[in-house]
């Protein structure tokens, strides 16, 4: 029985806690763990969140296969948002013609799960956030982000990532080397193997102007090399 071979933790930050998948060719689950407390437990029970998910929206969905997407925290850390795609088909919005072969998409269901009372509650006319960027390793508190570009690491401060997250091309956003020693092979942070070996890419993004951000550091590396003006 193969499974996840690494831990992606996601952090709270409310807390020292963080939560993580871990799948294998049987079963999907979550876990929230606390370090300080030397505790890891299911966020929820995936027989009873399946059942209570297939009775909402009536289209049928098991304990193992779960596909529970963009799960996040509240701000007060005591419920979970997600999103999941059932098997009914539905117009997309921005479809005028409803007869075309594509104009149909399968419809998506935005859920609330409250930690403390186990409570499953549908968001009706949920507005989705556009999700945050891959490439950004966010600090707890928000004031420093690290990514990685051409091999290195970078790090810019709150108001030049939201110019990045509107735009990532805005000629106005400033950012801050950490490493320079990175080269190809031999970079820093793990960003995505095609553009740590792919030259040409590279070059192009050189040659176009500003380079795009890609590759997320670890936590460590967050804390680690965030100069102390920049937290």
């Amino acid at each position: 029985m193969v499974g996840t071979a690494s831990v992606d933790a996601h952090w709270l930050k409310q807390s020292n806690r963080f939560w993580y998948t871990y799948e294998n060719t049987e079963m999907r689950n979550w876990y929230l763990v606390d370090p300080a407390q030397h505790s890891k437990k299911k966020i929820f029970d995936n027989e009873k969140l399946a059942a209570e998910i297939t009775l909402i929206i009536r289209d049928p969905f098991d304990a193992q296969h779960l596909p529970i997407e963009n799960l996040k925290f509240t701000k007060d850390e005591k419920s979970i948002q997600f999103e999941l795609k059932s098997t009914i088909d539905v117009v997309k919005k921005d479809r005028k013609d409803k007869k075309a072969a594509d104009s149909l998409e399968k419809k998506t269901f935005y859920f609330t799960y409250n930690l403390t009372t186990g409570k499953l509650a549908e968001l009706v006319d949920f507005n989705k956030v556009k999700p945050k960027p891959t490439w950004a390793s966010i600090a707890p508190d928000s004031s420093a982000i690290i990514f990685s570009r051409n091999f290195n690491l970078y790090w810019m401060d709150k108001d030049n990532y939201k110019k990045a997250v509107k735009d990532e091309n805005d000629s106005t956003i400033v950012d801050h080397p950490l490493t320079k020693e990175g080269v190809e092979f031999y970079a820093f942070g793990s960003g995505r193997g095609d553009d740590e070996t792919d030259g040409d890419k590279v070059k192009a993004r050189k040659s176009a102007g500003r380079p795009a951000y890609n590759g997320r550091p670890t936590r460590n590396t967050l804390y680690c090399n965030v100069p102390m003006n920049a937290r």
